[in-house]
């Protein structure tokens, strides 16, 4: 596969900051995200090392983040299957951190007893 082409780009939104906890992987430098398949990306037709460009929409977040990232892992095993990106901003905003915006948000004591969906 051609590790060179972009997939479709994805517009994910989270709507509230438990979805957007467990979704967010701390142990990516830089941060990082799972996402669940759909109809344009699925186990077939998605490689590690691809890159995926992501429009983000954050709940209590005024402006959507474009995200350029590296899928590091594709997960088919579980019932959360999906694959995993890295972060790194791209777009006219690039003064808009997405791993420190996403820290922010779920920086509640309330989100530390949800289980992620990576581990």
């Amino acid at each position: 596969m051609d590790h060179t082409s972009l997939k479709p780009i994805q517009k994910i939104t989270f709507k509230n900051t438990t979805e957007l906890y467990r979704s967010y992987m701390p142990f990516i430098k830089g941060g990082g995200l799972f996402l669940n398949f759909n109809y344009e990306i699925t186990p077939n037709n998605i490689e590690p090392q691809e890159t995926i460009i992501a429009i983000l929409t954050l709940p209590n977040f005024s402006e959507s983040i474009t995200v350029k990232g590296e899928v590091v892992w594709i997960n088919t095993n579980t019932h959360n299957k999906g694959y995993g990106i890295t972060l790194s901003n791209i777009g006219e905003n690039t003064s808009l951190n997405a791993k420190d915006i996403i820290e922010q948000l779920i920086n509640d004591p309330k989100l530390k007893n949800e289980r992620r969906y990576t581990f």
